[in-house]
């Protein structure tokens, strides 16, 4: 089988749509498919000769936009990357097309080249457009549905979401039938095939450190956290709290200062892979959740599970088709409006390292049976002789 995967996300670009592309293309790599991927050039060196499948790069105009969109490039202004995408298409001659992430302007020159070579095609949704701002998310709603809903989903023969809240985001923007029918659920592996030295986390002494992994949003700015974290701190003055994370807002700052916790809070920026697994294993406890109406597990949780250290975080327990997450065994459920119910949950957890273990050896147990790349590619796999 041949497989193209194209997604603007790829290493050297540090997000967890970027890890999640890396890991899909050498997951199916690994199952002996016939594995490419088209991405998009960067200003950085890239290290793509290095890598055992063939990488091909499209032209873009780059905008870093450090408080809206940091890796933004524009793709589909350039007719030589519709000419390149079909040229690479129609020789590879791939059975389907995965592109991931449908609101990045990479779908246009890929779509016309796979529809003109009757090629199928997955468009696989891991992120919903969303704004806690009542303006700003119909704003953002309006454009998924007009462009997306009219000029990419359209033509997939298949809309990959990567979790039920995806698929309520989809169902609620997407009100056509014809869209609705096509999506369907593969989730997403958590570990990162590329690290060799992996390594899980065995001792639950208490470290005294909290750490949140992502970057500063306005649906992910950590001031709930963080407000948890200044009553906890009268308690347990030796605790931390590090944000590791491009900031695209400076108002989690901004509190942490005005709040007196500039001692007690890190700001650590991005920072290179292997430091983050190094800090989430290090951590009693790992802290991410999104504000909006649509929420989801991301990456650093996932990772976190898969290491061994309990995750905080509003993700419903039924985020999963397959199974359940159970709150207290699995990972540690807020619903964000719950001030002191969290508090004694942190407390259990802080005070007690068989608590912590439970959770930890909980989390890790769930990705490792239900969210591995093995069984992300056998998902794709399946689908493609149904569809």
């Amino acid at each position: 089988m041949k497989i193209i995967i194209a997604s603007a996300m790829f290493p050297p670009i540090k997000t967890g749509t970027s890890n999640h592309t890396k890991n899909l293309v050498r997951a199916f790599y690994n199952s002996n498919t016939d594995i490419s991927l088209i991405t998009v050039k960067n200003k950085q060196a890239n290290n793509d000769t290095k890598l055992p499948y063939p990488v091909y790069r499209l032209k873009a105009l780059h905008f870093n936009s450090k408080k809206y969109f940091k890796h933004l490039r524009v793709v589909s202004i350039f007719i030589s990357n519709y000419i390149k995408s079909y040229k690479i298409i129609k020789r590879k001659s791939p059975d389907r097309i995965i592109i991931i992430n449908h609101y990045l302007d990479l779908v246009f020159p890929i779509i016309i080249s796979a529809k003109l070579l009757r090629i199928p095609i997955y468009i696989s949704v891991g992120t919903q457009l969303q704004s806690p701002n009542i303006y700003k998310n119909k704003i953002l709603n309006f454009l998924d549905k007009l462009i997306c809903g009219n000029l990419v989903f359209p033509f997939a023969n298949k809309i990959v979401a990567w979790d039920n809240q995806i698929i309520k985001y989809l169902h609620e923007i997407h009100r056509s039938n014809k869209i609705r029918s096509k999506i369907i659920e593969i989730p997403f592996g958590a570990k990162d095939l590329y690290e060799s030295n992996f390594e899980k986390k065995t001792n639950y002494a208490l470290t005294y450190k909290i750490v949140g992994v992502g970057a500063i949003l306005d649906v992910r700015d950590f001031i709930y956290i963080i407000k948890i974290f200044k009553k906890l701190v009268i308690e347990y003055p030796k605790l931390k709290l590090k944000i590791i994370g491009h900031e695209y807002t400076d108002k989690t700052r901004k509190y942490v200062e005005s709040e007196g916790l500039s001692s007690k809070v890190n700001f650590l920026g991005e920072i290179e892979h292997k430091e983050v697994l190094k800090q989430l294993k290090e951590a009693d406890i790992h802290c991410m959740m999104l504000s909006g109406k649509y929420v989801g597990i991301g990456t650093s949780n996932l990772e976190s599970m898969l290491v061994g250290t309990p995750i905080v975080s509003n993700i419903p327990d039924n985020i999963f088709s397959s199974k359940r997450l159970l709150d207290m065994r699995d990972y540690i459920y807020t619903s964000g409006k719950d001030e002191e119910v969290l508090i004694k949950k942190f407390k259990t957890v802080l005070d007690n390292e068989a608590a912590r273990k439970k959770i930890g050896e909980g989390g890790q147990r769930f990705v490792e049976e239900n969210l591995n790349w093995e069984r992300v590619v056998e998902a794709y796999k399946t689908s493609f002789k149904n569809d």
